[in-house]
Formats: structure tokens, sequence, C-alpha cells
């Protein structure tokens, strides 16, 4: 038997604010996604011949897709009806919202051969029992913590008879997994001033500019996610994972994977490798993979990223092939002094058409860092990642956001205490009212 397991599809994702050139009413980036997944689907079809495809939760990238998107996702699951192979979809946590999921239209049809799955479900397949755990509206009404869903279900696959094999699919955060690469810059030497002089305790080194680059991950810090150690408790042979975008093997005893989405949704996934999983319970077992495989997808969109003043982004510009990254996103992220912020303004221009001419990008846009206080940034880019990859703001995101901005503008403590009590207030009487 096989099993085509893709994740993370985010198909409406739609960002830079550039519209394709293919089809002129989507965003270039929400094309980005459907072509992969097209493309994913027809090798499933034309290649893997699969006897089941189970789509591992996040279809949208929030809950109100526009019907554009929705009537093309239902096209390529028509492609799997009329190739009679049947599809199992989780809901995951973009796809939902406070009363419903973005795919109860496809659900209402009730079509023997599409199963969208919006509750915890144990069903057996080909000799197979399939666990099935997807984000829940329990869990996104808060009904029940993620924690207290998956120890009940656990139990339950726990009694599964020992006799047939059991494939663990869901979408949700596991503690300690990577959540994405990013890029980290160090200085060896003191910074210059402004006038790009050295600093006197370095008159004698002229190169105090020179940075280091180190390519770090950052992990899943939310110890109220799903540790391991659970998921190995639950005894069943594979374990397939949607949630997190990044393609990995799972620190776990059984064996278990991340897919990771479709395609590279942001500059802290440049270069990563993006696919999908088959599983063949014929295939010979392999160390890294057992009876799994990766197929990856060759056609992401390129990114290239070039950090530093206007002569360093244009010298290293020059070392890109204008084949590998014609039609690439391009970023161009400014450090230097004052004064090479007035080249880089006035040269900009003129560096974006050279940029255009050798490679034809669909989008150039330039970022200036600010400096910020090392521990602020840090705690705020950790912010940022969480709610990102969990799709949606908790109560706790949306107070540390007003403690912080309480906190930047109000000095007096007693203060800050009272102005935060109002403010959790007036949050919560506002949230009721909703």
């Amino acid at each position: 038997m096989k099993i085509v397991f893709i994740a993370d599809l985010h198909l409406s994702k739609s960002v830079y604010g550039v519209m394709s050139k293919e089809i002129p009413s989507l965003p270039f980036r929400t094309v980005d996604f459907m072509k992969s997944f097209e493309w994913m689907i027809d090798k499933a079809i034309n290649d893997i011949k699969p006897d089941l495809l189970v789509i591992g939760g996040d279809v949208y990238d929030y809950y109100e897709a526009s019907n554009t998107v929705r009537g093309f996702f239902s096209n390529q699951v028509s492609k799997l009806i009329t190739n009679k192979i049947p599809c199992v979809t989780l809901i995951g946590n973009h796809d939902i919202c406070q009363r419903s999921h973005a795919l109860n239209d496809i659900q209402e049809l009730k079509l023997k051969t599409i199963k969208i799955v919006d509750r915890p479900l144990i069903t057996e397949f080909k000799e197979h029992m399939l666990c099935l755990f997807p984000y829940s509206l329990d869990i996104e009404q808060k009904k029940m913590t993620l924690q207290e869903a998956f120890n009940k279900f656990s139990e339950e696959v726990k009694s599964l008879p020992p006799d047939k094999p059991a494939l663990f699919f869901g979408h949700f955060g596991i503690y300690g997994a990577s959540m994405n690469e990013y890029k980290k810059e160090e200085l060896e030497e003191d910074e210059p001033n402004e006038d790009n002089e050295p600093n006197e305790a370095n008159e004698d080194n002229k190169e105090v500019t020179r940075k280091t680059t180190t390519k770090l991950d950052y992990n899943n810090s939310r110890k109220e996610d799903i540790h391991t150690s659970q998921l190995d408790d639950m005894g069943v042979d594979y374990i397939f994972m949607g949630d997190f975008h990044k393609h990995q093997r799972l620190n776990t005893k059984t064996k278990g994977w991340y897919s990771g989405s479709i395609e590279r949704t942001g500059f802290t996934e440049m270069g990563q490798v993006k696919g999908f999983m088959v599983y063949d319970s014929n295939a010979q077992e392999t160390k890294e993979y057992g009876k799994c495989s990766f197929i990856e997808y060759p056609n992401c969109r390129p990114m290239i990223e070039i950090k530093g003043n206007l002569a360093k982004m244009k010298s290293e510009f020059q070392k890109y092939d204008s084949k590998k990254y014609n039609g690439a996103i391009v970023r161009l992220v400014f450090h230097g002094t004052s004064n090479e912020l007035l080249d880089f303004s006035s040269g900009i221009d003129e560096f974006k058409q050279e940029i255009v001419k050798k490679i034809n990008p669909i989008h150039v846009f330039t970022d200036q860092k600010s400096p910020k206080d090392k521990i602020q940034s840090q705690a705020a880019t950790a912010l940022e990642k969480e709610i990102m990859e969990r799709g949606h703001f908790t109560d706790k995101d949306i107070l540390d956001v007003l403690n912080e901005m309480v906190g930047e503008k109000v000095k007096d403590k007693k203060e800050q205490e009272e102005t935060m009590k109002i403010a959790d207030l007036v949050y919560k009487e506002t949230k009721e009212l909703v």
C-alpha cells in the first residue's frame, strides 16, 4: 500500500503586494504555492499512483481564502476523484477560526472518497490503522488544551490491536523541533563610529567591520506543545507531521518526520528543500526513511538576500547565476554608517536596474536595519517567529505586545501595572462582545 503525505499547502499565501504575471488577479506568491501543489498532485497521480493521499493541514494560509483559490483546491481534489484516489485532509491551525473551519464547504458535500477530519479519528484502511489528529475546534475554542486532547487520543491509539501497522498523522508543534533556519551575524571586532573611523582601542586595525555569519536553528521552546516521548509512547509504526515548515526527521525513537511546507514561505526558509512524503508498505526499509521516501519539489521560487553597504551588495550580486536565480525575490538589507546610507539611497535605483537586467526578478525590496537593544531584539524575533508558525495570536501574545508598548511609553512601575490592568480588562470585555 502507498500513501502520499503533503502538508502545509498555504495556498492563499499573499505577501509583498505584487500580482502574478501569469494570473494577474492573484498575488505571485499565491500562484507559487498553487503551482507547487498542482505539481505534487500530478506527480502523485502519474508516478506514485498511491492508494491514499493525506493532506496534513493548513490548506490555506488564512481562514477566508478567495473563491479563486478555493476553486483551484477543489479542482486538484477532483483529479484525485477522477483517478479513484481517496483523500483525507486534516484541519490545520491556519484553516480554522473560532466558529468553523475553511474546508466546511467540502465537508458538507459528504463525498465518499474525500474525508475532512476536524476531530481526532482512528480509522482502518487496507490493513493499516490510520490515527488522524487535526487542529480541532475544541483546541481553538479552548475547551481543552492541546495536551489534554492529545493525551486522550493517545490512550485510544495505545489500545489498538498490535497485529496491524499504525500510522499517525498530526498537525501541531513538537517541543524541541526545528521551526526554521535563520542567519545570525556576529561582529569579530568593535563596530566603527558614525564617521567610519576606528575606535581608540583599535587604532591600528582598520578592518573593524568584519563579520561572521552563522546558520542556526530556531527550535520550538513551547513546553506546552507535544514532547517526543509522548509520541513514542503511542507505539505507532510511523509518524507524519504538519505545522512546522522545515522538512526534518523527528527526534523520536519511532520513525517520524515533518513533511514541511510545499514552498519556501519566506527568507528564513531560503535554501530549504520542499516536497512531500511517500509511505510504501512493500518498500525495502532504509536506515534514514524506513519504508518511506521524500520527493523533492524542484521548482521553488529562488530567493536572494544580500546584506551590507551598496558596494558590498554590488560585489555579492555578481556571484549569482542569472539562470539559476531568474525570477527571484530579492531582499537588500542595508548595514553601514550614515555616510554609506547616503551612497545607498542615491545609488539604489541604479543598482535595482542592474538586478532587473541580469535576473529579471519578480520583486526587489530593501530593508534598513535600525540598531536595537540586543535582548529586546532577540525576544521580539522569537515571539514573531512563534506567532508566524502558530498562525494566529493567542491572548498571551496580545497582552505581551501591550505590555511591551506600555513599558516603552510609561516609565513608572506602578503606573505600568495600573495601565496593564485596565488594558487586560478592556481586552477581556471586548473579546466577550465579539
